[in-house]
């Protein structure tokens, strides 16, 4: 990590809820500026069903570094060891081949597609592992 640069994520607690912690241990430096933005641990709702999502966002002119990867690894690992989480989702777009492979590379595989009833204007993939 290059110095200076932040040592830890923040996930919104106004998206939280059941005492789940809104910090998380960054593994690579994130400054939107610099066109990494993320990682973050978020809940979601996916067809009637409450989850904990990983999401990460790098600019195209940086991917293929493993920032991604490894920026959502971090989570990953915080939320089995530390949040004692069960299992992780991902939600990707189909077209998004990048971000499929970081969820892969996280250990997670592709568990069904949805809608989300209707939620969401196209059919996403929604990546799932137990932790």
């Amino acid at each position: 990590m290059e110095a200076g640069l932040g040592s830890a994520a923040y996930v919104d607690p106004r998206r939280l809820s059941g005492g789940i912690e809104t910090r998380v241990p960054r593994a690579v430096p994130v400054r939107p500026a610099a066109g990494v933005a993320g990682p973050r641990l978020t809940p979601q709702q996916v067809d009637g069903v409450t989850e904990i999502e990983v999401g990460y966002h790098v600019r195209a002119c940086l991917q293929g570094r493993g920032l991604a990867t490894e920026a959502a690894a971090a989570c990953r690992d915080h939320a089995r060891d530390v949040l004692e989480v069960d299992r992780l989702i991902a939600i990707i777009d189909p077209r998004n081949q990048p971000s499929q492979r970081v969820a892969e590379n996280l250990g997670l595989v592709v568990a069904r597609t949805s809608d989300n009833r209707g939620r969401w204007t196209s059919k996403r993939l929604i990546y799932a592992a137990s932790l």
